[in-house]
């Protein structure tokens, strides 16, 4: 989203919420929280909350709106999953998580975990039921991290990244 686009936000809570009110510090904070987050995503996820709640929404709430709209369902995981499949086969394994990294954060770590090479050989409802039970188990972790900026999200990794080298280097 742009600045523009964020400001129609702005107005657009302003109108329903009198209450609402923030400074230029906090605006661009707001801002750097939500400009990843597609425009037309927000707008209806917006229209949603103002009709069913009665306080202005934080962050927390718009991030919600939009992410948890975008989680895909266990149906549209293993799609996605045996589209790479299909197209690809079993020897072309880089490929295949390629195009599965490139339409779904989430498939490409089950992927990486489960292992391309079983995705091949196993049929798709037992894929799913493994599937569905692997999104049971992890569901916090799954919605937490699809609320996380794409900045935040770089600057857990660096610092991760950090501290595994540090204790691989002692």
């Amino acid at each position: 989203m742009d600045k523009p686009e964020f400001k129609k936000i702005i107005a657009g809570i302003s109108a329903f919420y009198s209450t609402f009110k923030l400074t230029t510090k906090q605006l661009d904070a707001w801002y750097e929280n939500v400009k990843d987050l597609d425009y037309r995503l927000v707008s209806i996820g917006l229209n949603k909350y103002i009709q069913t709640q009665s306080f202005p929404p934080t962050v927390a709430d718009i991030r919600k709106m939009v992410c948890l709209n975008e989680l895909q369902t266990a149906d549209e995981l293993v799609a996605i999953m045996y589209d790479a499949v299909n197209k690809f086969g079993m020897y072309r394994s880089g490929e295949g998580l390629e195009y599965i990294r490139k339409h779904s954060d989430t498939a490409y770590k089950i992927v990486k975990n489960y292992g391309y090479r079983n995705l091949c050989i196993h049929n798709p409802e037992y894929v799913k039921g493994h599937l569905i039970k692997f999104i049971n188990e992890n569901k916090a972790n799954i919605i937490g991290d699809a609320l996380l900026t794409t900045s935040l999200k770089t600057k857990i990794g660096a610092i991760k990244g950090n501290a595994n080298q540090k204790y691989l280097t002692t």
